[in-house]
């Protein structure tokens, strides 16, 4: 299992933030980053899977997992460029990372 890393801003203003899948991957794991000053800092909400989804909030320093939805049955990968979901924390702003699994 190979992984992919970045990093991207989260905050609670204006619209929550896309993530996007960047390759080919099985699954995207989302997470606050710990080298952040205060670490953790906030609650953060996800939309899965479209900015109009009611969001659940997941608690401070812990992580989350979009996995794609099968297609027939079948397993499938998220495609580069794909909007997998949306982020955003509950109060402040902070970095993110992004590990993409495939």
């Amino acid at each position: 299992m190979a992984e992919k890393t970045s990093a991207f801003t989260v905050n609670n203003t204006g619209d929550p933030e896309a993530v996007i899948a960047t390759i080919q991957c099985r699954e995207i794991r989302i997470m606050e980053d710990p080298a952040v000053a205060g670490w953790p800092t906030s609650d953060f909400l996800i939309y899965n899977p479209t900015i109009g989804a009611t969001p659940a909030r997941r608690l401070v320093g812990t992580s989350y997992v979009f996995v794609p939805s099968e297609d027939n049955g079948q397993p499938r990968r998220f495609n580069p460029n794909e909007t997998v979901g949306f982020v955003a924390t509950v109060t402040g702003s902070t970095t993110f990372q992004m590990i993409e699994v495939y």
